[in-house]
């Protein structure tokens, strides 16, 4: 779960980055567009990597976690009213007369939705990942029967699209242009 609440975080930042990138670009409509990609660059880089350049002016919160790792290991805190004397003789006579609650009962709510989220969010990820190969395996079968035209360049007819295909040994795949 560790790991879950260091990716919540690691998105929390970024998408406050991701709007403030939105807002800049309101104002810089007419400036070339390398400045824009500049901008989602530095999003793409806050969503990727774990860790962050600190500078001494910053648009993002500086909050180093936003969400603390603790949080599943705190212990949830007895309701007061701010009275003592009920406090103590509430804590007294339902202490004497209840069973101790196991572990589980005594999760907070944001310790149950985090584990809720948890399992969602793996679960997500390994759905993706299983459609993602499953889509390059069939896209690799497909165009198995490509030929060779010199280098890494195919040619096939079963595409409608070039593309490259691999990342270790890319292949370019062009359709076959007939002229009649």
């Amino acid at each position: 779960m560790s790991i879950f609440i260091e990716i919540l975080n690691m998105s929390i930042s970024a998408g406050c980055a991701a709007l403030i990138v939105a807002l800049i670009r309101l104002f810089i409509r007419k400036a070339p567009k390398k400045y824009s990609y500049m901008l989602w660059a530095v999003v793409f880089f806050r969503f990727i990597f774990p860790f962050a350049i600190q500078l001494p002016v910053s648009a993002v919160p500086s909050v180093p976690q936003l969400m603390p790792q603790s949080i599943f290991t705190s212990e949830p805190e007895p309701a007061r009213s701010g009275a003592s004397p009920i406090d103590n003789g509430v804590d007294g006579a339902v202490g004497d007369a209840l069973i101790p609650a196991s572990r589980i009962n005594e999760a907070s709510p944001i310790q149950i939705a985090l584990g809720i989220g948890t399992s969602v969010w793996l679960a997500g990820v390994i759905a993706l990942l299983l459609y993602a190969a499953i889509g390059y395996l069939r896209l690799k079968k497909k165009v198995s029967t490509a030929i060779l035209v010199g280098g890494n360049l195919y040619e096939t007819d079963l595409i409608k699209t070039p593309f490259v295909l691999g990342l270790i040994h890319p292949k370019i795949f062009i359709p076959i242009v007939l002229m009649c």
